[in-house]
């Protein structure tokens, strides 16, 4: 049996339509990278939970903060 199986993992088709609770993925390109968690979807509009955040929406940020996203900018969707 699968080391995968055994642990309780398995592979889920993509996801193509973000819904709360959702892991969603930013790629900025050269090693930089972002996640948060969907709190809403509304039409392209996420409103996300994001850490390592601040006011100003930097990456080198000190809170926890509701951020609005495009959904376009995404480079993909967790659904656990």
């Amino acid at each position: 049996m699968p080391v995968r199986r055994q642990a309780g993992v398995q592979r889920q088709r993509p996801v193509v339509q973000p819904q709360p609770g959702d892991v969603v993925i930013f790629d900025y390109g050269g090693g930089k990278g972002h996640t948060g968690i969907v709190e809403t979807v509304d039409g392209d509009t996420l409103t996300t939970i994001e850490g390592n955040t601040n006011d100003n929406g930097s990456r080198e940020g000190y809170e926890v903060a509701r951020r609005q996203r495009s959904a376009s900018t995404a480079k993909g969707f967790l659904r656990f």
